[in-house]
């Protein structure tokens, strides 16, 4: 199937007709249920039309957007660059799905977050498009073009035992883990509250597995000497135990610097799952999709 041809000519668009295409862009499903992505795409658009574009860092979107502090550092946390991943997903999907015929594009090139703008045209006869794969979209009858959503459990991380430092550690990177990935819409997060309860009964990844539907496990362990603190990571498909990533992170740990080393770790995880596309995923959890990013 032809895909879309875009043809680029942003500088005889009119401010008032990207606005508008704005407006029918926030009926979409997903724009509807996520008032972030709404004010990610408000805040770069109109920054850019008011001749700011080159203000557009991830920080000031961190402050402007989502209401971060200003002592928000970005190298120490990835929040605006998984919005911005989530929201350039979100119109990919939407145009290859809504009908456009003659409208206003508005892009985010991967790596920026200057949005570009250029009017389309059908190059498909049939007016049909091709189906697109990624990690955006969840619709309301729990389906994602044509496949279940992947479900994701986070198990906590194990550790040595009688370790206060350790088991407020893990317990909050469990939640927070959690929490990130529930920001992906075609993902499905199991309660870590359901995860404790399980584990109470079974430390068997694929009973647990069966018990609670998780096609992929996040898990890992922690060794702690002095101050320094070592994490494996581990994202486990749950059909037959393949580790399909793994990764170690060592830092030092002390009381005040566990929200740190927590962000790192959330991070780290979370941008192996913005950068794959739902292919990639699906396919290695078991699954099949109709189509590629």
């Amino acid at each position: 199937m032809t895909p879309i041809q875009w043809t680029q000519n942003e500088a005889s668009i009119p401010k008032e007709a990207i606005q508008d295409q704005m407006t029918k862009i926030f009926k979409d499903p997903v724009f509807v249920e996520s008032e972030i992505l709404k004010r990610f795409l408000v805040f770069i658009v109109n920054e850019t039309l008011n001749g700011r574009a080159n203000c557009l860092k991830e920080y000031t979107i961190a402050v402007g957007v989502l209401g971060k502090p200003a002592n928000f550092k970005p190298s120490e946390n990835g929040i605006v660059r998984i919005h911005a991943g989530r929201l350039r997903r979100a119109l990919d999907d939407y145009y290859h799905h809504a009908d456009i015929a003659n409208t206003v594009y508005i892009s985010i090139p991967k790596g920026k977050y200057v949005p570009e703008f250029s009017t389309t045209t059908k190059s498909d006869s049939t007016g049909t498009f091709a189906p697109v794969a990624s990690l955006s979209r969840k619709s309301s009858n729990s389906s994602y073009i044509g496949h279940p959503n992947m479900v994701v459990a986070v198990l906590p991380f194990t550790y040595q035992k009688n370790n206060d430092l350790l088991e407020s550690f893990t317990n909050g990177l469990t939640m927070q883990l959690s929490s990130a990935l529930m920001h992906f819409e075609s993902i499905c997060v199991i309660a870590p509250q359901a995860i404790t309860s399980l584990l109470s009964r079974t430390s068997d990844i694929r009973e647990l597995a069966t018990n609670s539907g998780a096609d992929i496990v996040i898990t890992g362990h922690l060794q702690y000497a002095g101050d320094r603190i070592r994490t494996n990571i581990q994202i486990i498909r749950t059909s037959n135990y393949q580790q399909m990533w793994c990764e170690l992170h060592e830092t030092s740990l002390t009381k005040s610097s566990i929200f740190k080393v927590q962000d790192e770790i959330v991070g780290i995880t979370v941008s192996k799952f913005e950068n794959a596309s739902a292919e990639s995923w699906m396919r290695q959890a078991g699954s099949v999709v109709m189509a590629a990013v």
